[in-house]
């Protein structure tokens, strides 16, 4: 037997209409629950693909700045394939001068 088919039809009325207070009652708070349930995820929504949007700019300042760094070490192995050659011309003008001497 359940609990309703134990109590008097009048506790069984009473019963009812006070759980359709508390349901009334209550009813707005769940609204608000569901609510806010929905803002909270809205929200980490927005701040998560607001994240990824960040993360995307680093990315690109990141590649940019490997691309900077590339130019400068191409341009410093340039330099430095100048001065071998500069260097060798130099030697072969001394050794020609010593040999002229």
């Amino acid at each position: 037997t359940t609990p309703l088919e134990i109590m008097s039809k009048a506790d069984v009325e009473k019963w009812k209409r006070d759980t359709s207070r508390v349901n009334r009652f209550l009813l707005p708070s769940r609204i608000l629950v569901l609510f806010s349930c929905f803002a909270i995820i809205a929200i980490s929504i927005v701040f998560t693909l607001k994240g990824f949007q960040g993360l995307s700019m680093s990315l690109d300042n990141a590649t940019y700045s490997l691309n900077d760094l590339e130019e400068i070490t191409t341009s410093a192995i340039a330099s430095v394939d100048d001065y071998q050659v500069h260097k060798f011309i130099a030697l072969e003008d001394t050794q020609k001068f010593l040999r002229e001497s």
